[in-house]
């Protein structure tokens, strides 16, 4: 048995669809007795819709890259925190940053603040828990802050992790950055589900298009797509068209 992590934006779903060929490709390799889950730096809630709305079978589901593991009953079974402190503190920095907006989420609700409005912005869905709730609970699984840029981005997230490293780690993701827990990362999500089927990691793929994806693609035989950028290719074993692609690969060795 084998097991392929996929992210989702940019790599299962490209220019806002997922193609038959891809959904066909993965009930194929399923039906191989391999498991296929998808490794992403979205909440669960948007996710779970997602997953829903495109009619996709999976057997695991990592969150918050890597901080919320799913099975594939879509219930939670490990969740990772945010120490409260650095939350608070993180927030008042965001506060002074020039960003689109940022949302915070427990794990399973999530409440978003904008601060300028964009049209295209993949975070925009609506809130499901208020600020004032969410902080007042003091269970913050993951912030994510929303740019027009990788550049600011870029700074904002080496500025958590040389301040906030001991407790936070920030991701770039395309605009965003994705901050969670420390020890939280989508290589981590996949490992946890290797441990839970045992399966050895030499059997374990993933495959992703970002900079919060390196992690897996370094860890297990990792796979990125042609429209990548150079910095993310470096890391990979090889660069496929889509997941279809890289699951009739795998299925063939």
């Amino acid at each position: 048995m084998k097991i392929l992590g996929s992210d989702y934006d940019g790599t299962l779903k490209v220019d806002g669809a997922v193609s038959l060929v891809n959904i066909e490709m993965i009930k194929k390799w399923r039906a191989q007795g391999n498991l296929f889950g998808i490794v992403t730096g979205r909440s669960t809630t948007t996710i779970r819709q997602e997953i829903k709305t495109k009619g996709l079978d999976i057997d695991f589901l990592v969150c918050n890259n890597g901080g919320v593991i799913l099975d594939k009953n879509l219930e939670i079974e490990q969740m990772l925190l945010l120490d409260f402190d650095a939350v608070e503190k993180i927030v008042e920095h965001i506060e002074t940053v020039e960003c689109n907006g940022y949302v915070l989420n427990d794990g399973v609700n999530r409440s978003r603040v904008a601060k300028m409005k964009i049209e295209d912005d993949l975070h925009n869905a609506p809130s499901t828990i208020s600020m004032e709730e969410i902080l007042a609970n003091k269970k913050v699984a993951q912030i994510v802050v929303n740019f027009n840029g990788q550049e600011a981005a870029n700074v904002l997230a080496a500025y958590i992790n040389e301040n906030f490293g001991d407790k936070a780690e920030a991701f770039t993701n395309l605009n965003c950055v994705d901050i969670v827990p420390k020890g939280a990362s989508k290589e981590n999500g996949l490992r946890h589900i290797a441990k839970r089927e045992n399966v050895s990691e030499d059997n374990v793929y993933s495959i992703g298009d970002s900079y919060n994806d390196i992690c897996m693609i370094e860890a297990f035989h990792g796979a990125t797509l042609n429209h990548a950028i150079d910095a993310i290719k470096e890391h990979s074993e090889v660069s496929v068209k889509d997941v279809a692609e890289y699951l009739s690969l795998l299925m063939s060795l």
